[in-house]
C-alpha cells in the first residue's frame, strides 16, 4: 500500500487541493480509486452469499468495505487531508503563496499604498 499511495494515489490527486471540483469530475476519479483499491485485492472485494435455493450469489463489497480491508482511507478524507495540508502550508508560509492570497483576498503588495 505504501508504494500505491506514493505512486498512484500521488499522481491521482496532484495539484486537486486548489480546485474546486465538479461532481462528475469528483465521481470520475473516486471511481478510478476505488477500482485500483479493488484491484489490490483482487478476488477478496466480493462477498459470497447463500442463497435458500443452494445458490451461491457474490456482491461486491462497499466502498468503505474495501478501505477498511486495505487500512485506507476513502477518497473523500483523501482529498480533504490533502486541502488541509495545502491550506497549513498557505498559513505557515503565507510569503511564498502571496499571489495564491492576493486572488483570494483581492489585494497584491505592490498595490498597498505606503
Amino acid at each position: 500500500m505504501k508504494i500505491f499511495n506514493a505512486v498512484v494515489v500521488s499522481h491521482l490527486v496532484s495539484g486537486l487541493a486548489s480546485m474546486v471540483l465538479s461532481a462528475k469530475a469528483y465521481n470520475k476519479l473516486a471511481t478510478a480509486y476505488y477500482k485500483m483499491l479493488r484491484k489490490i485485492l483482487g478476488g477478496k472485494a466480493i462477498k459470497k452469499k447463500l442463497m435458500e435455493d443452494g445458490t451461491i450469489k457474490h456482491e461486491a463489497l462497499s466502498n468503505n468495505a474495501v478501505c477498511q480491508a486495505l487500512q485506507t482511507v476513502s477518497f473523500t478524507t483523501l482529498l480533504r487531508t490533502r486541502r488541509l495540508k495545502f491550506l497549513q502550508s498557505i498559513v505557515a508560509e503565507p510569503q511564498v503563496h502571496e499571489l495564491y492570497l492576493a486572488c483570494l483576498c483581492g489585494q497584491y503588495e505592490m498595490d498597498i499604498q505606503t
